[in-house]
Formats: structure tokens, C-alpha cells, sequence
């Protein structure tokens, strides 16, 4: 509980601990540092391969044409 994207940096905000605007900066460097935090973890899953998407594609064809590919060399 609690621990929701944003909570903590909200919180005090609605607490009338903190200004709007030093809320929202916090909000901001927590959700910075929160993707960053994810792009470390996914750079050192070996077994992940990134699905990089073209302007053409929407991203739900491009992942379903990589499932076909993969079952396609599983065979």
C-alpha cells in the first residue's frame, strides 16, 4: 500500500506540507529515476531481446510478427 508511482511525492502536497510546484518537481525526478531503475534491470536480462518498433507498425502488430517469427524458428 502506498507504494503507487507518485504516492510519496504527493502526499505531502495534500498534506500542505509542500507547494504544488515542489510536488510536482519531486513527482517528476521520482518518475525519472523510476525509468531509469527499469532500463538498468532490462539492460541486464540477457534472455529479453528489445522489439524496436518502425513509424509504419503499431506496437501491437510489430509484437505479434515477432511471436511469428519466433514460433516460425521453433519448429
Amino acid at each position: 500500500v502506498r507504494q503507487a508511482i507518485g504516492y510519496k511525492e504527493i502526499a505531502p502536497y495534500l498534506e500542505g506540507k509542500v507547494t504544488r510546484e515542489q510536488a510536482l518537481s519531486a513527482l517528476q525526478q521520482g518518475t525519472r529515476r523510476y525509468a531509469k531503475r527499469q532500463l538498468s534491470w532490462f539492460r541486464h536480462q540477457e534472455w529479453l531481446e528489445p522489439l524496436y518498433m518502425d513509424t509504419d507498425n503499431n506496437p501491437l502488430t510489430a509484437a505479434l510478427e515477432r511471436c511469428r517469427d519466433f514460433l516460425r524458428k521453433e519448429k
